[in-house]
Parts: C-alpha cells; structure tokens; sequence
C-alpha cells in the first residue's frame, strides 16, 4: 500500500503543481505575444522617425559643409584686407615721404622763380643802361 498511497500523492501532486502552472505559463504566454506586439508596433514607429533623423542629419551637413566654406572665405578675405592693410600702410609712408619732397621741390621752384625774378631785373637795368648810353 505504501506504493499506492506514494503513487496517489505524486498524481496528486502533479495535478495540483499543473493547475498552478498553467496559468501561469499562459500568463506569461501573453506577456510575450504583448512583448512582441510592442516591439512590432515600436519598429513601425521608429522607422519614419529615423528617416527624418536622416535627412536632418544629412541637412546638418550640408548647413556644416556651408558655414566651413564661409569661414574658409572669411580666412581668405581676412588675410586679403591685411595684405592690403600692408600696401596702405606703406602708401601711407610713400606719401609722406613724396609731401616732404613736394613741399622740398616747391621751397626749391620758388627759389629758382626768385632768381630768375632777380636775373631778369638786373638784365633789364643792364640793358636799360645801356640804352641810355648808346642814346647819349
């Protein structure tokens, strides 16, 4: 009897363990086909989403690739004006050194006018004299 009773107890046992665990495994059962609904539904969410990503990305690159060709312009232009700062610069002091000499050939023109002023006078004294002396 001892085999009958241990053999009724473990078929009990069992039926007892299945009816708990049936349930639970249909429970969980659910819980997956709710998991992989939401992963499905998820992946079709998703996918619009990073294709937009993806064009804004490739926007943001190009938006890049402009503001680094500005900046490559603004380099250039930059190293331009100060070339150019440069030549000014020297213009400048070319300038001054040709109003130095402009103001130095007037001084000298002025003096060459005064001598020649002073030249023709006394060649007309001297001429007039003697014109005077030829007369007489």
């Amino acid at each position: 009897m001892d085999t009958q009773l241990f053999m009724f107890l473990t078929f009990g046992l069992l039926v007892v363990l299945v009816a708990f665990t049936v349930p639970i495994l249909l429970k969980l059962a659910k819980l997956l086909n709710s998991i992989s609904n939401l992963i499905k539904t998820t992946d079709d969410s998703i996918k619009p989403i990073l294709s937009e990503v993806n064009v804004t990305i490739k926007n943001v690159n190009k938006i890049i690739t402009s503001i680094d060709e500005i900046i490559d312009g603004v380099k250039e232009l930059s190293a331009s004006l100060k070339e150019l700062g440069n030549w000014l610069k020297k213009l400048g002091g070319s300038l001054k050194d040709a109003d130095s000499l402009v103001a130095n050939l007037k001084g000298q023109v002025a003096g060459v006018s005064s001598a020649m002023k002073t030249t023709l006078n006394v060649l007309t004294k001297v001429i007039s004299r003697k014109g005077d002396k030829n007369e007489k």
